[in-house]
C-alpha cells in the first residue's frame, strides 16, 4: 500500500522541480481537471471536470487506465505511451497532445504526471493534472499558417532577408531567395566568408 502519500508526492516534486516547474500552478487553472491511476488495484479515478469533458455520467465512466489511451488521438497514440511508460517507471512527465471527447470534438491537452511512490521506492500511484489548451494552440496554429504564407510570398520574390547574430557571430536566417539571387545554396550564405567572396573586386574599395 502507499505509505505516506502526501509527503511521498511532495519529495518526488522537489526532487524533479526543474521538470514540473512552474507547471504545478495548473492545478489552480479553472480549465485543469485530474485523474489517478491507483497501480496496485489498476483503477482509474476521474475529477468531475474530467467527467464533463467526456460528456459521461458518474454510472457509464470505466475506471480502467485504458480508458486515457482511448480518449487519445490516433496519430498521438505513441507518444502518449511514451509519456505513460516514463511516468511507470518514476519519472515525472509532461505532454501536449489531442484527444477526442464526446461527439468526436478534437482538444488539445496538456498532461502531466506525477508518480508517487511507496516506502520500497516503488511506483504505487500516478496522479494527473490536465489542462486544456485548444484555444491556445489553435492561435498558435494560426500565427504559423499566416508565417508560413509570408514566407511563402518572400520566397516568390527577389528580395533576400538575412539576420546576422551579433554574439554568436552567425547568421540566424537567411530567406530561399538569395539562391535564386547569387545562385550560391542557402548553407553557403551562412557562411562568415560568403558576403566578401561574391562582392566584385572592384567593389570591395567602397
Amino acid at each position: 500500500d502507499c505509505l505516506s502519500v502526501e509527503r511521498s508526492k511532495r519529495a518526488l516534486i522537489i526532487r524533479n522541480k526543474e521538470v514540473v516547474g512552474s507547471n504545478m500552478n495548473l492545478l489552480y487553472n479553472t480549465n485543469t481537471t485530474t485523474w489517478s491511476i491507483n497501480k496496485k488495484t489498476n483503477c482509474l479515478t476521474l475529477s468531475d471536470g474530467f467527467k464533463r469533458w467526456m460528456g459521461y455520467v458518474n454510472e457509464e465512466i470505466v475506471h480502467h487506465p485504458d480508458l486515457l489511451q482511448e480518449m487519445v488521438y490516433s496519430d498521438d497514440v505513441p507518444i502518449f505511451n511514451e509519456h505513460m511508460n516514463k511516468l511507470y517507471s518514476g519519472q515525472i512527465s509532461s505532454l501536449e497532445h489531442r484527444i477526442l471527447i464526446e461527439a468526436n470534438e478534437l482538444k488539445w491537452i496538456q498532461s502531466i504526471g506525477i508518480p508517487v511512490l511507496n516506502q520500497a521506492n516503488e511506483v504505487c500511484r500516478i496522479d494527473g493534472v490536465v489542462l486544456d489548451i485548444t484555444e491556445k494552440r489553435v492561435v498558435q496554429e494560426q500565427v504559423e499558417s499566416k508565417l508560413s504564407l509570408v514566407q511563402d510570398m518572400l520566397d516568390t520574390i527577389d528580395v533576400a532577408i538575412w539576420s546576422y547574430d551579433i554574439t554568436s557571430q552567425n547568421v540566424s536566417y537567411i530567406s530561399d531567395a538569395i539562391s535564386k539571387i547569387t545562385g550560391y545554396p542557402i548553407e553557403k550564405a551562412k557562411e562568415i566568408t560568403f558576403w566578401s567572396d561574391i562582392v566584385h573586386p572592384e567593389e570591395k574599395s567602397i
